[in-house]
């Protein structure tokens, strides 16, 4: 009970470490391609 419990909250605790760190990825790469074509378009 005690070791399903721990090994849950490890697969829980990788899994959102994962999803943040494709986030921050994401963001870093869309954000300037955002920037950069709002600039070449003039659109707001």
């Amino acid at each position: 009970m005690i070791y399903f419990s721990l090994s849950s909250s490890h697969f829980s605790i990788v899994s959102g470490a994962a999803v943040f760190c494709v986030h921050v990825v994401a963001v870093v790469i869309l954000i300037p391609r955002e920037h950069s074509s709002k600039i070449g378009t003039c659109k707001i």
